[in-house]
């Protein structure tokens, strides 16, 4: 009986390392995403509904509701090391311009990115963050 106790442990411990991981070390390309939350209250709300985020050959690029913006970026097991952020030079009146700097200082300080269940949440090391739900199902 102990030794089936054992056995029925290793199982579920090998079952347990199967699961789909929240610390990826790639984010699926191309995918669309859409903003849905974050700690900053300029990005909820109305306002925000415009950001997107698409991943594509290694940089995360898309619409701040303003300007456009693109960065590259590398991932290891959830860690994160963003590349230069750069955008188009539009001004952007109020709340899209306060939209966008909320956006893009925890873009540009994102040290950690995580998947789960259709999001995406980039995070700061001092725990800002930005999350977006996956739109690749509505996309042809």
């Amino acid at each position: 009986m102990r030794a089936t106790g054992v056995g029925l442990m290793l199982l579920l411990a090998a079952c347990a390392g199967t699961a789909p991981s929240a610390a990826p070390d790639a984010l699926p390309e191309p995918s669309h995403w859409r903003l849905v939350g974050s700690s900053d209250a300029r990005l909820q709300g109305d306002a925000a509904a415009a950001v997107r985020l698409t991943i594509a050959e290694g940089r995360l690029s898309g619409d701040s509701g303003c300007n456009e913006f693109s960065a590259g970026y590398s991932l290891a097991n959830g860690a994160l090391q963003m590349q230069p952020l750069i955008s188009t030079k539009r001004g952007c009146a109020p709340p899209a311009g306060e939209v966008e700097q909320a956006l893009y200082a925890v873009l540009r300080e994102a040290t950690r990115a995580d998947l789960r269940d259709g999001r995406l949440r980039l995070t700061t090391g001092d725990g800002r963050y930005v999350e977006f739900l996956t739109e690749n199902s509505a996309r042809p």
